[in-house]
């Protein structure tokens, strides 16, 4: 079974890549961001939507890791709270 999931896995990742490569040739429009203090250089529309939009999965993958590491910290901070409260508690059902 675990073998079937990585090659439905795979298939699914090398759709994903000829989704974006489509993407990319279907959108070669150059475009010129024009920022606050600066312009960018010319680059094809559809390669800026691509790293934009890598640049924020990679973001949200980093803000979704510090989330779940504090809660990971919450969660041994409360078993190490829990562990002294258990204790008493059986000890008075002695």
């Amino acid at each position: 079974m675990s073998r079937f999931r990585t090659v439905i896995a795979f298939c699914f990742l090398l759709a994903i890549g000829f989704a974006v490569i489509a993407f990319v040739a279907a959108n070669p429009i150059p475009v010129q961001l024009s920022l606050l203090v600066m312009q960018t250089p010319t680059v094809a529309l559809g390669t800026l939507i691509v790293i934009v939009f890598g640049a924020g999965c990679a973001l949200g993958l980093f803000i979704n890791t510090l989330w779940v590491w504090r809660l990971q910290a919450s969660n041994r901070r409360l078993k190490k709270d829990l562990k002294p409260a258990t204790s008493l508690s059986t000890e008075q059902t002695k």
